[in-house]
């Protein structure tokens, strides 16, 4: 995550989509992880793919499932509390977590369609979001979703 003067936040929708919780576009609120829209997956239902993001990398018991009701920032606030709780050599790794994350967002955009409208889907997908004046982008931060989310919006 880097502080940047980079990103013209007017251009949201115009040059580019940014996927963040409060984007300017349908489009780019729905590709958030945060976006609240029930998602089925190999591993059982959750409310959000950010819930299913910690739920994948949380210890399997009664008290982390509670990950599969929240989405939004309930979601990153209680799965960070989590994740704290159990401490770093407690975290559980799923060797297809990239792939799963992927296969659930892909659910999400096939039951969304209709907020990939034609305009939108060629421009190229960032990731920022913006704090007490500033920009933060993540996009580097993860490489792989934001490809795997270009790659999805492209095929529908």
């Amino acid at each position: 995550m880097k502080i940047t003067t980079r990103i013209d936040t007017t251009k949201d929708g115009v040059d580019y989509i940014n996927m963040y919780s409060k984007a300017k576009t349908p489009m780019g609120k729905m590709i958030s992880n945060f976006y609240h829209y029930p998602i089925e997956t190999e591993d059982g239902h959750f409310e959000s793919v950010e819930g299913y993001w910690y739920w994948l990398s949380l210890p399997v018991n009664a008290e982390t499932e509670i990950m599969r009701t929240l989405y939004g920032f309930q979601a990153k606030n209680k799965g960070r509390e989590l994740r704290k709780k159990y401490g770093e050599d407690n975290l559980r790794f799923d060797d297809r977590f990239e792939e799963k994350i992927l296969a659930a967002i892909r659910y999400k955009v096939s039951k969304n369609k209709r907020l990939i409208e034609a305009k939108y889907k060629n421009l190229p997908i960032i990731h920022y979001y913006t704090f007490d004046g500033k920009v933060f982008d993540v996009t580097d931060d993860f490489p792989w979703l934001v490809e795997g989310i270009t790659n999805i919006v492209r095929s529908v």
